[in-house]
């Protein structure tokens, strides 16, 4: 409902602090669909924020979980995978292939329905306007049957390739002129739209810099100069750290829950003592059974 009224807010602070990644369908009566439906809906709320590594992780999430056969779903979240990976990275690690650990059935089916997609993310990699506009042109098809949102998501994709440019000269250049950053981000407005993109990107804080009116030049700045980054910086760094520790307590309590299974008592119950004849086995040489004190091999009184 929220996804649907565009609060796409109250969807991202939901997904952040009550994370799903295992559900009880007998406990609960959520199934694997509703597992889909609730990662596309999430990765949709945080892609319409422009949290594009999120809503990735959150799209590839629905196509590697556990399935026995392939559906739509799963061909729609990877195509949105696709996309919001090259918006948050540059390129996409599983564009033509998923993880090992994802459903076989799964892997054939996206590598055949999100062929354009991973086409175009290929294309997108190499950094190449004119490779990726082509590419576009000839996979525009694709993203129209998918309907106006995907061609937009793509189109957006596509734009998002100059301003990566403009980035990178920040790692290599301690200033240089406008008319050079049109020229290395292929911008086709020249001087006038170079400005444009250097003032966008500085509001939106993806680069810090100033512009020097009179020699028509960009001045990149570092990072550290600016108090507001340092924060930043510490708010990511808290987020990391508070996210490694409740994945260290899910993964403890996995651990227990699965030590205490009966299927696993009873598939190692016999592994310690049982020799190979089902009888006592004598420990390996420089290692003591439970209860052995004196280290004789055999079980103290």
């Amino acid at each position: 409902a929220c996804v649907a009224c565009g609060r796409h807010d109250v969807v991202a602070a939901d997904v952040d602090s009550c994370p799903v990644f295992e559900t009880d369908p007998i406990a609960t009566g959520v199934d694997a669909m509703d597992y889909l439906k609730y990662c596309d809906l999430g990765g949709t709320a945080l892609l319409s924020l422009g949290r594009y590594a999120d809503a990735a992780e959150l799209f590839l999430r629905a196509t590697t979980a556990p399935a026995t056969a392939p559906a739509a779903a799963h061909a729609s979240a990877h195509k949105k995978y696709v996309l919001c990976s090259l918006l948050a990275e540059g390129a996409c690690a599983f564009a033509s292939s998923l993880p090992k650990y994802a459903s076989p059935a799964v892997q054939r089916h996206v590598r055949g329905a999100c062929a354009a997609y991973a086409s175009f993310a290929e294309a997108y990699a190499t950094g190449s306007v004119a490779a990726a506009r082509a590419r576009f042109a000839e996979s525009r098809e694709a993203f129209d049957r998918d309907g106006k949102f995907m061609t937009r998501l793509a189109e957006t994709a596509l734009g998002s390739l100059h301003r990566r440019a403009v980035r990178k000269l920040t790692e290599t250049h301690i200033s240089s002129s406008l008319a050079d950053i049109a020229c290395d981000a292929q911008l086709t407005g020249g001087e006038a739209e170079a400005e444009r993109v250097v003032l966008e990107m500085i509001d939106a804080r993806e680069i810090y810099a100033k512009i020097d009116a009179s020699t028509r030049s960009v001045t990149f700045l570092d990072a550290a100069d600016d108090p507001f980054a340092a924060e930043e910086e510490a708010a990511a760094l808290a987020g990391a750290v508070a996210e490694a520790r409740a994945l260290a307590e899910r993964v403890r309590r996995k651990d227990d829950t699965l030590r205490a299974s009966r299927a696993y008592v009873n598939a190692t119950a016999d592994l310690v003592y049982s020799g190979p004849a089902g009888g006592k086995a004598k420990p390996e040489e420089g290692k003591r059974i439970p209860g052995d004190a004196d280290g004789d091999g055999e079980e103290d009184d």
